[in-house]
């Protein structure tokens, strides 16, 4: 049944978007006299252009604007399906349109049926969306169909829900509600099953039907996520619930991270615990730290060593490891100096490769691998050679085919290792499909089946694969043939628009002659530029730019025809007339004249930089050129260089060095690696796995023998030797011992240190300025916060204790330091003097000099001086005055205060809303009644 159901909605959707293709082809908005109308795919007029705008929408429907600027709907047929009443309309799913009159909305239906009366500030509708692609999701993704269900509406602030039937489910009295919805995406839908409300700050869910789920006492509730849960949040703590909205754990854990469909990890205190979504106690695991793998897999550690896990929530080896990282199905351990694979068969075998692969890529069978012999393999996800590492060049899979190079010739291998084709071909760009891979050789292109045979000859210059019909050059000129490379359209044509089978005829250009061909080759020459183009702008006073089907090209004003319709990107000129073009996906540079200033042959768009330079890259190697197309390096190196310092680091072969702007080589190109040269004429390398600099005549400055050894910085550099960690200066000086763990240097110049797991900090003349005996120290604003044994503290940047590691949270704000101790908060100022005791269950931020507070489980209202201004003695409480008023709740009923805690409306409404700060809105016995204050 449930590829049944896969099979409907992949039906379905290519229904829709073949229909949206066809519907795009049968209209046109068109002009006349200043007034817009409709006209189909035949020119016949459909409507009349007697209207100030028309708009279409990307589903489908016409909005028209009449004189008066108001606007009605027009359904695909273009028949008038709504008064002239809206002075706003926008269409953002299929079958549903937003309307405005005034500043009020609601929603109206293609066929113009009210969903929603117009009377709402904001309106969002919910339903379940089905998708234009199964299996992925994302904000920019449109839906092929849309279920309509109801509408979240605001108005005033506060948020309600209508169904269907533009009943009301929800009063517009909560302070916020979105959607929660289960993303079922292997059958290609999304469906909201419940709304996520806000009241009083507490958050609860409900059904469409406004049946509560979970009542509205959580301190806040997400919405679900694509594996089917949503975090709950209660006192601090957190929790989970699932799609059939149940709660899976309560709000217990001071984290929580959902693993898998099966698995969750909660962490209390320092401690995550492993446990099953079924809502089971069992725990499976107790660990320090916990990751979770693309490809299923879960590394934890405990004391400083890794181990992993998967679905079954079992520990897969002992935690003896110091890393894992996902490859393919498997999982690669490091452990000292050594490398292990954990493979599908549950076998730690010995890994013997460098590790300079794809790990992530998951989908392929095999996977390229370069050897000790500098040549390139493939391995299976077990570490098994598959393909011997003969190559010079081995690419990654597609469609189950790869490229594999020997020197300049390249061929096809299949994902079994079995050669397709000859190594007689240059590398070409892989195209594979269906049927077809792209060959190249002598210039030349065609098509090879995936067991290597020709099915297009390699003769032509380009080819288009449209299935049955390809588009084809050859000596320049272009035409279609069919597969079996049959003539259909004879290749003489500069320029020919690419195929539809919606098209029964084709634009083409041959040198200065416009016109159409149809699909028997016959012509129908045009004379009027503006009907035969899609777009016709002006350039400058002598030129104008024309578009036809997403190409470019360049005509005088004279008729004559600068540059033919052929580059795939809209032709702009800089102030010095020269304009960066694509053609066959690569890219060049051309002026207005139409001259080639450097050739289309570059992969990447070219970019100039302050001094008229850019980095090039073709057949996947790098260069340098000029503005004015001088080739100043040869694309003959292996990594982008960056072309704005005064020497360039490149690469070959896996080896690293620098040239001058002249192409010359200053640094030989052997290092592992090289950053350029620094303010002291150093460069850093990297060389038999160690670091060391040197300077401008290729001489060792700083020796190789270090692990890590950062940039200079003001003449000092972290380094790391024999596993400690030290600091030296640009003579290899040493300035701080290599005796530390960990050293990190803040932009203010101090030094965080850590020793035997301990850290401190060090001032610019490495004196000890806090004493290396805390877990954890951060800067807080002008502070060090220091953390111990789950307390924390604060330190000033001069060094003085402020605060012992007494809190067990701490926030520095413009008011003071906001402290947390036992459950309870309080304020200190900066030299720690207490302006609020620690006496709150909560202390919320300062506005305009007040904050809520509650203690025990009455509310009231603090000052920054620590005046309660209101008592403790109100059930609930704005979180902050509106001008100089607040509402507050007591023995059931709404009131207001001023900001010295006298009732200003008395306390005797079921609800309130604020409409100024000087006017609310009471209810009361049914009616909703005004209020100035």
């Amino acid at each position: 049944m449930k590829y049944t159901v896969y099979i409907i909605i992949i039906i379905f959707i290519s229904i829709a978007n073949i229909s949206f293709g066809q519907y795009q082809d049968l209209y046109k908005i068109y002009q006349e006299d200043g007034k817009f109308g409709l006209k189909d795919a035949r020119q016949k007029i459909m409507v009349k252009p007697i209207y100030k705008d028309i708009k279409s929408s990307k589903f489908g429907i016409f909005a028209m604007q009449s004189e008066e600027q108001k606007w009605a709907i027009f359904d695909k047929r273009a028949i008038q399906v709504t008064d002239f009443v809206y002075d706003r309309m926008e269409q953002k799913l299929p079958n549903i349109v937003e309307v405005s009159q005034g500043s009020l909305v609601g929603l109206i239906s293609e066929s113009g049926q009210q969903l929603v009366a117009v009377k709402y500030d904001k309106i969002a509708p919910v339903g379940k969306v089905i998708l234009t692609e199964m299996g992925s999701l994302s904000n920019s993704m449109q839906p092929s169909t849309f279920i309509y269900r109801g509408s979240i509406v605001t108005r005033l602030g506060l948020s309600g829900f209508v169904n269907k039937s533009d009943q009301i489910v929800l009063d517009v009295i909560y302070e916020r509600i979105r959607s929660t919805a289960a993303f079922e995406l292997e059958l290609g839908f999304v469906d909201v099953v419940g709304l996520v409300v806000t009241k009083n700050g507490k958050y609860g869910i409900v059904n469409e039907d406004g049946q509560s789920i979970l009542p509205v006492k959580y301190d806040y509730i997400n919405a679900l996520n694509k594996l089917g849960f949503g975090e709950l949040q209660k006192n601090g703590k957190k929790g989970i619930y699932n799609k059939k909205l149940k709660v899976v754990a309560k709000p217990n854990y001071d984290d929580l991270k959902i693993l898998n469909k099966g698995l969750y990890a909660g962490k209390k205190e320092t401690k995550w615990l492993i446990q099953s979504t079924d809502g089971s106690s069992k725990i499976y695991e107790i660990v320090d730290n916990i990751r979770s793998f693309d490809n299923g897999y879960i590394q934890v550690s405990k004391d400083g060593k890794v181990s992993i896990l998967k679905d079954d929530g079992k520990l897969k080896v002992p935690f003896e490891y110091d890393k894992a990282i996902p490859f393919g199905r498997n999982v690669l351990l490091i452990k000292g100096d050594e490398n292990y694979l954990y493979d599908s068969k549950g076998r730690v075998k010995y890994w013997e490769y460098p590790m300079d692969i794809s790990w992530q890529n998951l989908g392929e069978k095999l996977k390229p691998i370069k050897a000790d012999n500098q040549k390139w393999g493939y391995i299976n996800d077990d570490g098994e050679l598959k393909v011997k590492a003969v190559y010079d060049k081995a690419c990654v899979f597609k469609e189950s085919v790869a490229i594999v190079c020997k020197g300049d010739l390249c061929g096809f291998i299949d994902d079994e290792g079995w050669k397709l084709t000859p190594l007689e071909y240059e590398l070409p760009d892989l195209e594979a499909g269906n049927e077809v891979l792209l060959a190249k050789k002598e210039g030349k292109v065609g098509y090879l089946n995936h067991q290597g045979k020709s099915l297009i000859s390699v003769t032509y210059d380009e080819l288009f694969n449209y299935g049955f019909i390809i588009k084809a050059k050859k000596n320049g000129k272009w035409g279609f043939i069919n597969k079996n490379e049959k003539v259909l359209i004879s290749m003489e044509y500069d320029f020919i628009e690419d195929y539809s089978s919606n098209k029964s005829e084709f634009r083409f250009q041959n040198e200065d002659k416009i016109g159409w061909l149809d699909k028997n080759g016959r012509q129908r020459i045009g004379n009027d530029l503006v009907s035969w183009a899609d777009a016709v702008d002006v350039v400058d006073e002598t030129i104008k730019s024309v578009r036809v089907d997403n190409y470019y090209g360049l005509v005088h004003q004279n008729g004559k025809w600068i540059v033919p319709i052929s580059y795939e990107n809209e032709i702009k000129f800089d102030k010095f007339g020269k304009a960066i073009v694509r053609k066959n996906e690569s890219w060049g540079m051309i002026d207005k004249a139409g001259n080639i200033v450097i050739p289309t042959i570059y992969q990447d768009k070219i970019k100039f930089d302050n001094n008229q330079l850019a980095c090039v890259r073709k057949s996947e190697k790098y260069g340098i050129v000029n503005y004015n197309g001088k080739i100043i390096i040869p694309a003959i190196y292996d990594t982008y260089i960056y072309s704005d310092y005064e020497f360039w680091t490149v690469q070959q072969n896996g080896k690293f060095g620098m040239i001058n702007k002249k192409g010359k080589i200053v640094i030989p190109v052997e290092y592992e690696k090289v950053f350029p040269y620094d303010v002291n004429n150093l460069a850093l390398v990297k060389k038999n796995g160690k670091w060391g600099c040197i300077d401008e005549v290729n001489r060792a400055v700083i020796p190789f023998e270090y692990e890590v050894l950062n940039s200079f910085i003001n003449g000092r550099a972290l380094a790391k030797r024999s596993d400690y960690w030290g600091i030296l200066d640009i003579y290899n000086k040493i300035l701080l011992p290599f005796k530390y763990d960990n050293l990190i240097v803040e932009s203010n110049g101090f030094v965080n240190v850590n020793k035997r797991g301990f850290w401190g900090v060090l001032d610019e003349r490495f004196n000890v300025l806090i004493p290396i005996e805390y877990d954890q120290i951060d800067v807080l604003n002008d502070y060090f916060k220091v953390e111990r044994n789950n307390k924390i503290g604060l330190f000033t940047k001069n060094g003085e204790m402020l605060l012992p590691a007494f809190y067990d949270g701490l926030t520095v704000d413009s008011y003071g330091l906001k402290v947390r101790k036992g459950g309870k908060y309080g304020l200190l100022k900066s030299d720690g003097e207490v302006i609020i005791p620690v006496i709150y269950d909560e202390l919320m931020h300062f506005n305009d000099g007040f904050s809520r507070v509650k203690k025990g489980n009455y509310y009231g209202m603090i000052s920054e001086f620590g005046n309660l201004e209101i008592p403790c003695e109100y059930d609930n409480l704005g979180l902050q005055f509106r001008g100089d008023f607040v509402g507050a709740y007591k023995n059931n009923r709404w009131g207001v205060l001023n900001k010295r805690g006298k009732t200003v409306i008395r306390f005797r409404y079921e609800k309130i809303r604020w409409l100024t700060d000087t006017m609310i809105e009471g209810y009361v016995n049914g009616i909703w009644k005004k209020i100035e204050i």
